[in-house]
This record gives C-alpha cells, structure tokens and sequence, in this order.
C-alpha cells in the first residue's frame, strides 16, 4: 500500500514520466507501422502472384485440345476449387495512331478468370463477367464498318477482331501526382472505339517462325492493383490464342501446351493441392487422352527458388529497419534513466523516510523498477493506439503528405502495388509492445539499484 502511494506521487504526478511515456510510445509506434507495410507488402505480392499464376500450376507436358475436360476433370477433386486453362506469349499490340506496346497475351476462359477476386473486382466495364469475352452488337457494327474500310470489302467471320480485356496500365498512364487513373476517359475511350487494336505474335519453331497478325477489339479493361499485370497483360479468349498459336492434329483440331492455374479449397496448403492436381491429370489422361503416363509439371509458384529468394530479402529489409529503429528506442531508455536518476538524487531523504519506517532495499529497488514498468506499460499501449491508428489510415497520411509538399510517396510504378498495406501486423504486436516494456525496464535499473544501496543515516542527512 505504501509503494502504491508512493508511486502516485512520484510518477503520475511528474511531468518528466509523461516524457518518458511519449518517447517510448513513439518508437512503439514507428515499430508497428514498419512492421505492418513490410509484412503486408510480403503478403499482398503473395496474394497477387496467386491470384494471377493460381496457388499450384500444372503444366502439360504434349500438346491438347480438350481444356474444358481438363479443368472439369480437376475441379472434381474434393480440394481444388477452381481450375483455369491458359497460354500465354509474348506479343506486339497496336493500339491504334501509331502508339504500340510490348504486352504479354494471356489466353484464357473470360468466365472463369472473372472468378477470381483481383480480376473480377477489376473489371471497369464488367462485359466479361456479364458476357464473357464477346463483341456487344455496336460493337460488332463499328468493327465491321472500320474494317470494311480498311479492306475494301465485307470482313469474314474469322476476319472479326478478337475481343480483348486489357491491363489499365496498357491504355493510359497514371496521374503523376495522384498515381490515379482516369477511369471514365478510359470507359470512354473504350465506349468510343472505331478502329480494331492489331495483336502481333510469332508462332512455329525455332526453325520455322511465322508471324501472326490478327485484329483485336477492346471489350473490357481490368485494373488487378498489381502493376506487373496491369501495365503488361492483355487477355483473349483461348480458342483465339490456340488458333493463332497451336497446330492441326489433322482432325481440324488446334492443338497448344497449356498450363492450368489451380486455386484449392481454403485451408487446404500447397501439398495437399498438388497431390490433388496430380489425381486430376491422370484421370484425364487415362479417360480423355487414353494414355495411362503422361507428364506433367506440377509446382507452386510461391515455392520457386526465385520468389522464396525475393521474399527474404524483403524480410531481411524489414529486420534491418526494425533493428535500426530498436536501437533509436534505447534513447527512451536513457531517458527514462535520466528521470529516474534524479528522482533517486532529489529525494534522498524521502527514500530515508522510508527506509527507516522498514521498508526492505527490494521495496526501494520495486518503487523504482515499478516506475519503470508503469512507463513502459504506458508507453506501450499509447503506440499500440498510435501504431494502429497510422497503419489504418496510412493511405490518408500519405495523401495528406502528398498535397502538402506536391510529392507523391507511393506509386504503384515503383512499389507494384497500387494500394497502401493498411493491415496491423498483429502477430508481431505483442512483442513489440513487451519490447517497449523492456527498453523502459532497462533504462529503471541502475537508478533502482542505486536507490536501494542508499543508506538511512546518510540519506536523512541529505537535506
């Protein structure tokens, strides 16, 4: 009870613990919001590298046509959930008044792609997800009409433009002082189309290359938040890309290697999903293709030597910066050793006091380790509310930052992703929080050691 009081007189009630408090809540703070960007960094370029390659990618290794089957095939295994087809390459497309981009052509089902969270939540126009990948009738009119002009006669059905999706990125740069795009000058811009888009692509071996021209049609426009996909990616219908692609098996089928994203039921890890992919090939392989072996790779994209690598590093930054802001932490610590030490020396004689009333050396060594601890508490839970509040309303902050000094932060250009990680990295909370405990601790110590060392007589002569 006497330790209570006197911990209220001599730590709440002095303005210097406030000081200690602010100090140890700040690099608390600073703590968290590092912690929280970095890990949500990791995490959301991990959700966009599965939302974009699929958690397991299966990889045939002989040329087929049958990718309806496939995907069905693998989608009745009890831990695969979503199976999409899909080829990509390497293509030149036109986009019309001389402005041509190096994208990557991703062939694959509109329907099944709108599936996906990232890319269906894109959708600036939403055709895919209402019609898949199909020319509206206007659509179809105006094409016709340019390329009637351009032709000098009435198209062919297999002269048509092949309806695109295109990356954000691929069509339009960002605001340079909002990193924002001009959403409606790009549904507009759509809407008012009047001329095909040209894709260009090599097809054929090494030995004998032929280049495909074929014209395109913009029908839609995704915005994934990932700028690799974005600002590169442009999506056709599969059956397009293996006609321009693959070769004839002589029975009028096109025949293309495809690769398969495969996304598992929640909860179900890595393992768990490969081995129900690989039941999936070999049952389609024995049903549909009458073969009983026929290779195919199966991995898991965040499991690749490559990207494990670039996620450790990026852990490694973080550790670095934490490490870096840890020892600017130990100024609370000197601080709060300072407060205390001339606590222990302007009230010698009141510690005499209580000495002399029997109080034990561990009574005066708790008052002071007890300050230590108050403070340390404090402080800790101020950060934990500034910390939290920060990291919420990073966007905010840094739009607010941005308007103020006319500096935009954060590009998605440079930080690949378009939106901020605002998400509290709460598993690393409490021992951020104990760590904020620890440096006020530390900083109590040798004033509480001194304190209990002083010695009653000698401490009464004090005043």
């Amino acid at each position: 009870m006497l330790n209570w009081f006197l911990c209220r007189r001599y730590l709440l009630k002095r303005p210097m613990a406030l000081a200690g408090i602010f100090a140890v809540g700040l690099c608390v703070a600073f703590l968290i919001v590092v912690t929280s960007l970095f890990s949500g960094f990791i995490d959301a370029f991990e959700y966009h590298l599965e939302q974009s390659a699929g958690e397991v990618v299966l990889q045939s290794m002989v040329a087929i046509h049958q990718f309806d089957e496939l995907e069905r095939m693998l989608e009745a295994q009890p831990k695969i959930t979503r199976a999409v087809a899909h080829i990509e390459t390497g293509a030149l497309l036109y986009l019309g008044r001389g402005d041509v981009r190096a994208v990557q052509v991703v062939g694959a089902s509109a329907v099944k792609l709108a599936q996906g969270t990232a890319f269906g939540e894109g959708l600036l126009i939403n055709e895919a997800q209402q019609r898949g990948f199909a020319l509206s009738q206007s659509q179809r009119e105006t094409a016709q009409r340019a390329l009637e002009e351009k032709l000098g006669r009435v198209p062919s059905e297999t002269e048509m433009p092949v309806p695109l999706i295109v990356g954000i990125a691929v069509l339009a740069e960002p605001d340079e002082a909002t990193d924002a795009y001009p959403v409606e000058a790009i549904r507009q811009r759509v809407a008012q189309q009047d001329e095909p888009m040209v894709l260009t692509l090599s097809s054929g071996s090494h030995e004998d290359v032929t280049v495909v021209h074929r014209s395109g049609w913009c029908v839609d426009v995704v915005q994934t938040g990932w700028h690799f996909a974005d600002s590169s990616q442009v999506f056709v219908p599969l059956e397009a890309l293996l006609e321009m692609m693959g070769h004839d098996d002589g029975n009028g089928n096109r025949l293309g290697g495809v690769s398969v994203k495969i996304y598992g039921a929640d909860g179900a890890d890595y393992e768990t999903i490969a081995s129900a992919a690989k039941q999936g090939w070999s049952d389609f392989a024995r049903e549909v293709l009458g073969l009983d072996e026929v290779g195919a790779s199966v991995y898991a994209p965040l499991e690749q030597p490559g990207l494990k690598r670039f996620t450790a590093e990026i852990r490694k930054q973080m550790v670095v910066v934490q490490l870096i802001l840890g020892f600017i932490g130990l100024v609370s610590s000197l601080l709060i050793f300072v407060i205390l030490y001339m606590l222990v020396t302007q009230k010698q004689r009141d510690i005499g006091i209580i000495r002399s009333v029997g109080s034990g050396r561990g009574d005066v060594a708790g008052l002071f380790l007890g300050f230590g601890l108050v403070v340390g508490a404090a402080g800790s839970l101020l950060g934990l509310f500034l910390g939290g509040l920060c990291t919420r309303n990073i966007a905010w902050i840094e739009g607010m930052l941005a308007q103020v000094f006319g500096l935009k932060i954060w590009k998605s250009g440079v930080y690949m992703f378009a939106r901020i990680p605002d998400e509290v990295a709460w598993g690393s909370v409490w021992w951020i929080a104990l760590l904020g405990v620890g440096f006020a601790a530390i900083g109590a110590v040798m004033p509480a050691v001194r304190a209990a060392r002083l010695q009653p007589a000698e401490s009464l002569r004090f005043e």
